[in-house]
């Protein structure tokens, strides 16, 4: 019996809209990504952790590739594009009823991935959206031969349906090697920055269709307390962070009549952070305009982002 452990670092890459986040979140078993309607809405690599006997997947949802035309579109596509080369394995999600992409573009990422020289499967991802169980069958085939891939997995990362037998694969094509984090870990992004990630989320999904390409959320304070009342501990945290827009517009758009919006969204974020943290929490959301914060060095740096040299 071999009592080696495995680990591995495994890139979750596609275009736009695939459902990376969703089949990431659903491989960790937790929400360590944001997952919405919305495409484009990752903006830098995410981590998730999960240990599966003596293995141990550390996954990296990355922002969606395509063809960037402005400088923070450029560094979203850098981002994913570095991460094929600094990993043991590649999925390569794919729409599978191709209701946003065409199969040129398709073509185009998975040959990208396939020149990177690293182990790769494709994840046909929404197979729920398919007619029938049957449709499924022709497209495995297709995607094993156009690009002789294989291991070809049909998935619904929204339902986790055949999501087990992924990881069962994806264990099997990573190496021999310790653990490069603890057992209980499900992520080695911060606290911080995953209540930026939290509040980002539902902004998206409040507001319009515009809006969500032309903000930020940045920490200003996070402060964790924590007290002994008689025997038990007691924690609550602080957090004031700012929403940058790029329109004055844009900032009442957030704020709404009288605040009333911003208010809204107050309660629902605070909730939803006091579950993510597990403890009170005491939250103050500022909106600021800054028409040119997607062209300055330091927000990119603020993101974890290269900024693009012109």
């Amino acid at each position: 019996m071999n009592n080696q452990t495995k680990c591995g670092f495994v890139a979750i890459v596609g275009l736009p809209n695939a459902g990376k986040s969703t089949l990431t979140n659903a491989l960790v078993g937790a929400k360590v990504s944001i997952a919405t309607r919305r495409v484009q809405t990752t903006r830098h690599k995410i981590r998730g952790i999960i240990c599966v006997d003596k293995a141990q997947l550390v996954f990296i949802d990355t922002p969606g590739i395509f063809d960037p035309t402005k400088n923070l579109e450029k560094a979203m596509v850098k981002a994913a594009l570095s991460s094929i080369y600094d990993v043991d394995c590649v999925l390569v999600v794919v729409d599978t009823p191709l209701l946003k992409h065409t199969k040129a573009e398709v073509d185009t990422l998975i040959t990208r991935v396939q020149n990177a020289k690293i182990p790769f499967a494709i994840v046909l991802n929404k197979i729920d959206a398919l007619n029938t169980a049957q449709d499924v069958l022709p497209l495995i085939a297709y995607y094993a031969d156009t690009y002789q891939a294989t291991h070809v997995f049909p998935v619904s990362a929204r339902k986790e349906d055949n999501v087990e037998n992924l990881k069962k694969t994806l264990i099997e094509m990573i190496p021999e090697g310790p653990w490069m984090y603890p057992e209980d870990q499900l992520s080695d992004q911060p606290e911080q920055l995953m209540a930026e990630e939290i509040t980002r989320k539902y902004l998206i999904e409040q507001l319009g269709q515009e809006l969500p390409y032309q903000l930020m959320v940045q920490t200003e304070k996070f402060v964790r307390r924590t007290k002994k009342i008689k025997t038990a501990t007691v924690s609550d945290i602080t957090i004031h962070q700012n929403i940058v827009v790029g329109r004055e517009p844009h900032k009442k758009m957030v704020i709404g009549s009288k605040g009333e919006k911003l208010k809204g969204l107050g309660l629902i974020i605070r909730r939803e952070l006091k579950n993510f943290l597990g403890c009170e929490v005491h939250l103050f959301l500022n909106v600021k305009v800054d028409p040119k914060w997607r062209d300055k060095r330091d927000y990119y740096d603020y993101l974890g982002l290269d900024f693009p040299a012109n």
